[in-house]
């Protein structure tokens, strides 16, 4: 770690001592850390969330309007802690200064010019949290509210003795409300615990990190990854073991020395031709077909869900949809990278090209009179139809929130000959293998040729 950073940590020491326990305050001697100013966050925020137009500070602004100004006091402390941690390349201490500053204005007094927590404290962060922690503010700010408002409710005696042992903590964070998928219990936890918690901010990250080094040892992996206290446990007992290999040298596990074990190469940024069998009809002829009969179009081969099982539901609303609903809206994402980080929380994926790739395309790439093959699984075409509309998310539905607009054109399904299988993925651009394409639409109308005629003697088989 940075020489500066045991600053970050004797900060983070103050405010435990002072908030988590006492319940005063960061920047003033006043009680801000109450049961009763964190039940109006919940009241203004939680139950009042916005999803409307707005950034997210302007929409933070209208519902902590009517809050007591303590309360939005308290709001400007949530976000010093929040940022404490970061690097200043993921937000400069500027920035986060100026919304620290902003939100504690709200109550009509300002924040004092100078103070300990303030200036170059927040230029000292030591981890990336990646992208995804400033499009997700919104959850992490949430889960924050709702587990102090936990705490608060606890005697005092209860909080100092979950406060004094790491690994309570970690359990009691662990089992809120909205715990699963926020970067904020790795951030309180490695702010609070640095010797027991790693500044890895990333699930993802620190499962990969005891994988791969169990590995690297050639050591049998028993933990239950699932459990993310029981990951944290391993990835320290892996830190205790480099240290004891490298004495004298305090690990990173982003430093080059180390994140080779465990981080694999980016994937390549698009589908290959390896996953879908070769056709015998001309590439320019099937080229030529879908021209005229498409334009400029895309395909998508498209799953109706697991097993097909939504394939009903498209036909009758006239829809696509693909899952991943706890993501909530896809456009919020600024780029692929945030996009992927989310996905690495909400899987728990080390790697989830695939399925980034496929909410990413489905949202972003896919464009109105666009055709969609839709299938069940590799061998059964269910029908093709045309993009009507853009994607939108709709929370009113139980799953698949993800959804388009789709004119279902032929909705009768159809086997596809073991030979000219496709690959099994959520959602692929079928563009590139157009022979294919004009097989799938002549075997969908009735069209198709003798299957025997138009295999070769050189088909594609397993191996």
């Amino acid at each position: 770690m940075a020489d500066d950073t045991p600053t970050i940590f004797e900060a983070a020491r103050r405010w435990k001592d002072q908030c988590l326990l006492q319940g005063t305050s960061v920047f003033t001697d006043r009680r801000l850390w109450t049961a009763e100013n964190f039940r109006h966050l919940d009241r203004h925020y939680v139950r009042n969330l916005d999803e409307g137009e707005g950034t997210f500070f302007s929409k933070l602004q209208g519902q902590l309007a009517p809050a007591p100004a303590a309360a939005k006091q308290l709001a400007a402390e949530l976000f010093w802690v929040m940022y404490l941690i970061v690097h200043k390349s993921a937000i400069g201490p500027d920035k986060k200064l100026f919304q620290i500053r902003k939100v504690w204005g709200w109550s009509g007094e300002p924040l004092p010019e100078t103070h300990w927590a303030l200036g170059d404290l927040l230029g000292q962060g030591i981890s990336h949290p990646g992208t995804a922690y400033n499009t997700h503010r919104w959850r992490e700010l949430l889960f924050f509210i709702t587990a102090m408002e936990d705490w608060y409710e606890l005697e005092l005696d209860r909080r100092r003795e979950i406060a004094g042992d790491p690994w309570k903590m970690g359990d009691w964070l662990e089992t809120r409300e909205h715990a699963k998928g926020r970067q904020l219990r790795h951030v309180l936890l490695s702010l609070l615990y640095p010797d027991h918690y790693q500044p890895i901010l990333t699930a993802s990250h620190k499962r990969d990190i005891v994988r791969s080094f169990h590995k690297e040892w050639g050591e049998q992996d028993d933990v239950d990854y699932a459990q993310l206290l029981e990951v944290d446990k391993a990835i320290l007992a892996v830190r205790e073991r480099l240290e004891e290999q490298h004495p004298g040298k305090s690990v990173n596990f982003y430093d080059e020395e180390f994140v080779g074990v465990w981080q694999a190469p980016k994937p390549p940024k698009a589908d290959t031709a390896a996953d879908t069998p070769t056709d015998p009809v001309a590439a320019d002829e099937a080229s030529a077909w879908f021209e005229s009969r498409f334009g400029a179009a895309k395909v998508w081969a498209m799953s109706a869900g697991h097993g097909g099982r939504q394939w009903q539901s498209f036909v009758k609303e006239g829809i696509a949809a693909i899952g991943w609903g706890g993501l909530g809206d896809l456009t919020e994402y600024p780029d692929n990278d945030a996009l992927r980080d989310a996905v690495v929380e909400f899987t728990g994926q080390s790697n989830p090209f695939n399925d980034t790739l496929a909410v990413w395309q489905f949202s972003r790439e896919m464009k109105e009179g666009d055709i969609i093959l839709a299938k069940k699984g590799r061998s059964r075409l269910l029908g093709w139809g045309i993009v009507r509309g853009p994607y939108r998310f709709d929370e009113t539905r139980a799953e698949y929130q993800n959804i388009r607009q789709v004119e279902w054109m032929h909705t009768e399904p159809v086997d596809i000959p073991k030979d000219r299988w496709i690959t099994n993925k959520t959602l692929t651009d079928f563009t590139p293998y157009l022979p294919w394409v004009r097989f799938a639409f002549q075997l969908l109308e009735g069209d198709a040729p003798d299957v025997a005629e138009a295999t070769t003697a050189d088909a594609y088989t397993i191996d």
